[in-house]
């Protein structure tokens, strides 16, 4: 027998004006209204609008960086998974922040995945039954990544919001588990801060429900949350998720999972989450089992993730033979022709040790995280030997039109030393930035002083070298009367197909001719030609700035898109298997540990 509706029932939350409570509601988001909508439920949702930002910092529990208190009673995959799963999520208008709350990843699929929030992200603050269609929806994870999120589905009676964002495989809750709570179980309310990204945690116990009402859609624990928390989870110290949290002073309403799962069923999404010990789900709807106690030693899964985190790739749904990483920075390069892997054979002997001698690779440090990773040439700049590479060297990976300042450049010389490089200048219009190395003058580097005009048709060598492992990679093809698909209008095509790694690398002809930088992108290698590059240099010298940002003062500015790394099961040969990755780590020996 259903319970009758209880109006207007409040917790005495008078902070700030926001808001818990019950009450008769049936309007919801994408039609998703259950099927005997004559018994109205009781209703539950936040309303966090018109808060101060100050609020949406304010941190709760321990913190995951601690290792203590809650934390110390994980253990180290349940801490993991939860590191890996829970986000912030924030909404803006325009530039100013409106709302920041928590969220968990329950479903991934290749290339997107759905998180878990509360709907008050997105409500209306005129109308609290109405989102609000204007808003932008950022997602930031413990990787200092950010994904731009889309709304899929939500619910305003339950406080129910599902964002989508695209990006590799990431971790997923545990939905399904038969473990069950009752008065007095001990659990924990998990959150994270948008702008620190800081992981917190608070431990506390069930009460009885009826302490709450005589509804069963709604459920309260003692944990103390900050409004940070909201939309987090509440888990169990064995990491099953329970529910999701809602705010009130001094305990913590939450939604309890089967109410969740409910409304999962009616977006049309029956089967989300993972069973205790999976890590997602896959591309086809099947679980996969991250069972990593049965197939490899927890500690060498450890220092697996922490290898891979340290180059800001994501973690493998699966450990298993076949598993490849797409679009690294250790990815060689992939000849038109497979029988004329040796077409570096057909340069003349002098020009192919200039080219090699005058290629270089870097890479963008931010502390002991390498964010990116790229090709250049070295070039007479000044008084000085300077690299010449792509400004996406330099760039926010969530703001191309932004320098950031906090990196620290190195730069792997032709002979395999590590060097500090140095932002010089930089033009975000074409993309183009040289980094000053300051301790070497007796390198070979090539002089661009002299404009010069090559022919659609021309016989070209695209030339890269690996960060990671300081080996040359090279391909060849021609010039193409192609335009580009990227934003630059400048930009030509050659039919040379590069990697990620040759990002910023040079475009030479046969005859050792620097034609042009190389870019990145699916089909093409677009490439900035040299004319358009010397035009940028004398802006420089001209005027004396270590940025330009458009010349052109563009509205819009051009887009430079870089493709996303991620796992996949693929048959392709070419791509990296997560052993080649992993013995691509410096001082990580992946043959030894296997042994």
């Amino acid at each position: 027998m259903e319970s009758q509706p209880i109006a207007g029932i409040t917790w005495g939350e008078t902070m700030l004006g926001v808001d818990l409570w019950f009450g008769m509601k049936n309007k919801r988001g994408d039609g998703c209204a259950g099927e005997n909508d004559k018994h109205k439920k009781q209703k539950a949702h936040t309303t966090v609008h018109g808060d101060l930002i100050d609020v949406f910092e304010e941190q709760f529990g321990d913190l995951y960086d601690s290792g203590q208190g809650v934390w110390s009673e994980f253990s180290k995959g349940v801490a993991s998974m939860l590191s890996e799963s829970v986000v912030a999520v924030a909404s803006f208008k325009g530039d100013k922040m409106v709302c920041s709350c928590s969220g968990i990843i329950i479903l991934c699929k290749p290339l997107v995945t759905t998180l878990l929030t509360s709907a008050s992200l997105v409500r209306s603050s005129h109308d609290e039954s109405q989102i609000d269609h204007d808003l932008m929806v950022k997602v930031r994870n413990v990787h200092d990544q950010y994904w731009l999120g889309t709304v899929e589905h939500y619910d305003l009676d339950y406080d129910i919001l599902l964002v989508n964002i695209q990006t590799p495989y990431l971790c997923v809750a545990r939905l399904y588990h038969e473990v069950q709570l009752g008065p007095g179980s001990k659990v924990v309310a998990v959150g994270r801060v948008f702008n620190t990204k800081k992981l917190m945690a608070a431990s506390g116990l069930v009460k009885d429900k009826r302490d709450i009402s005589d509804q069963k859609e709604c459920a309260i624990s003692t944990c103390k949350i900050s409004k940070v928390g909201i939309g987090g989870p509440l888990i169990d110290l064995d990491g099953n998720f329970h529910g999701m949290n809602l705010y009130g002073e001094g305990e913590t309403p939450f939604l309890p999972t089967n109410i969740i799962l409910e409304c999962l069923k009616r977006f049309g999404l029956s089967r989300v989450g993972n069973r205790q010990g999976d890590y997602c789900t896959s591309g086809d709807g099947n679980v996969n089992g991250y069972q990593t106690d049965l197939d490899y030693p927890q500690d060498l899964v450890d220092t697996i993730h922490e290898n891979l985190r340290s180059r800001s790739y994501p973690l493998p749904a699966r450990m298993r033979v076949g598993l490849r990483l797409v679009n690294s920075f250790e990815e060689e390069f992939r000849p038109l022709d497979p029988c004329s892997e040796d077409f570096m054979n057909e340069l003349n002997v002098e020009l192919a040790s200039k080219l090699s001698q005058c290629v270089v690779s870097l890479a963008a440090f931010n502390g002991k995280i390498r964010r990116f990773a790229c090709s250049g040439i070295l070039i007479k700049y000044g008084r000085c030997t300077s690299v010449l590479t792509s400004a996406s060297l330099v760039r926010y990976s969530d703001d191309e039109s932004k320098i950031n300042d906090d990196l620290q450049i190195e730069v792997r010389l032709p002979n395999g030393q590590c060097v500090k490089g140095v932002l010089q200048c930089c033009c975000l219009e074409y993309n183009i930035a040289v980094i000053k190395i300051t301790r070497f003058t007796d390198l070979c580097a090539i002089k661009l002083e002299r404009r010069r005009q090559f022919k659609s048709g021309s016989k070209v060598v695209a030339i890269g070298r690996i960060f990671a492992q300081g080996k040359l990679t090279a391909t060849h093809g021609m010039i193409t009367d192609k335009l580009s698909k990227l934003d630059c209008e400048v930009l030509m095509v050659s039919t040379c197909k590069i990697t990620k790694a040759g990002i910023g690398g040079p475009l030479v002809d046969f005859s050792g001719n620097f034609v042009g930088m190389n870019f990145c992108d699916d089909d093409e290698t677009p490439f900035l030609p040299r004319n358009e590059i010397i035009m940028c240099l004398r802006r420089f010298r001209t005027k004396g700035t270590k940025a330009v940002g458009y010349i052109d003062e563009s509205p819009r500015p051009n887009k430079w898109p870089v493709p996303e790394p991620y796992w996949s099961y693929t048959s392709d040969v070419k791509r990296l298997s997560l052993e080649e990755v992993m013995s691509r780590i410096p001082k990580f020996d992946w043959r030894s540990t296997f042994c």
